[in-house]
């Protein structure tokens, strides 16, 4: 007669690496979303520090604007819509043309301010329950530190005469 089945040892062998499987990967997707929001906030970071000069430039020298005439939305160009809902997440823009990524609520944003001189200043304020993962991977990639709840950083894109 022969029997068909797993044995009681197979049985938990199996849960067994089901559990270590388990163990190792759930960490890793825990953060998913919030890995995924913050790289929407270094992307845009990154693309203003490599591109945001030539930008300028380009619509100084080029298109003959002054530097008063530059706003952030020829500067980063990215979809922003009007700010109408904070709550939501994505880009918005406001009447005078800054433009900020919101990271689900109204508590975590980056915010791109021109300063009408050539300067850009970013204000990232991250609060809320993901706070310190926000902050700790802002931190790793941007090199950015955090004074409570805020960072404020002024990048300088017109070249160095």
């Amino acid at each position: 007669m022969r029997r068909s089945g797993f044995t009681l040892i197979e049985l938990i062998f199996v849960m067994i690496v089901i559990g270590v499987l388990a163990a190792v990967a759930l960490p890793k997707f825990r953060y998913l979303k919030q890995n995924a929001e913050a790289s929407n906030m270094i992307a845009a970071y990154t693309t203003l520090v490599q591109n945001g000069t030539p930008s300028l430039l380009n619509d100084t020298e080029l298109n003959g604007l002054s530097l008063s005439d530059v706003n952030m939305t020829t500067l980063l160009k990215v979809p922003a819509f009007n700010y109408t809902d904070t709550t939501k997440k994505g880009w918005k823009k406001d009447d005078e043309d800054n433009i900020a990524y919101y990271a689900g609520d109204a508590n975590n944003y980056m915010k791109f301010t021109y300063n009408n001189d050539g300067t850009v200043t970013i204000e990232t304020k991250l609060a809320g329950v993901d706070k310190e993962h926000y902050q700790s991977v802002l931190a790793k990639k941007l090199g950015m530190t955090f004074s409570s709840d805020t960072n404020i950083t002024t990048l300088n894109l017109l070249l160095d005469e």
